[in-house]
């Protein structure tokens, strides 16, 4: 098993993006103009929030002081300041599957490490929801026609 801090340092990862996940998926849903789209980006984000309520619950008090917590949107986040400006939901979708590949790489590099059994576990759900999410935005992106 790791120490406490590489736990730590994983967790904080993991709640980084999903935090970064629901504010670009909230955004996305704000500007996408088809229904469905605005439906399942709600809905992505709703999840994101649920999935990081859910890990923080395994994160320990001192873990807190020392590493701090799920730190706002960054870098690693969605872009979408150039997709919201567009009024293309083709745009829109195309960065919010840009901000799943970084979620899923993430993910994939939480589960190379040796962490304990539960977390695993939820680790593993939430990468294969996050998978799954992936691939509907993929569908719908390959279905909304860019703007010329």
């Amino acid at each position: 098993m790791m120490h406490q801090k590489s736990v730590a340092e994983i967790l904080n990862d993991l709640l980084q993006i999903l935090q970064q996940g629901k504010e670009g998926f909230r955004k996305a849903a704000e500007a996408a103009k088809d229904p469905e789209f605005k439906a399942l980006l709600l809905q992505c984000a709703a999840e994101r929030a649920e999935m990081a309520g859910e890990l923080l619950r395994h994160m320990r008090p001192e873990w807190w002081e020392r590493k701090g917590a799920a730190k706002g949107a960054s870098q690693n986040g969605f872009n979408l300041n150039t997709a919201l400006t567009s009024g293309d939901d083709f745009t829109i979708l195309a960065e919010c599957e840009r901000g799943e590949n970084r979620a899923i790489a993430t993910f994939k590099k939480a589960l190379e490490q040796d962490l304990p059994s539960d977390l695993c576990r939820k680790i593993k759900s939430y990468s294969l929801r996050i998978l799954e999410t992936h691939e509907k935005i993929k569908e719908l992106r390959d279905t909304a026609q860019p703007i010329l």
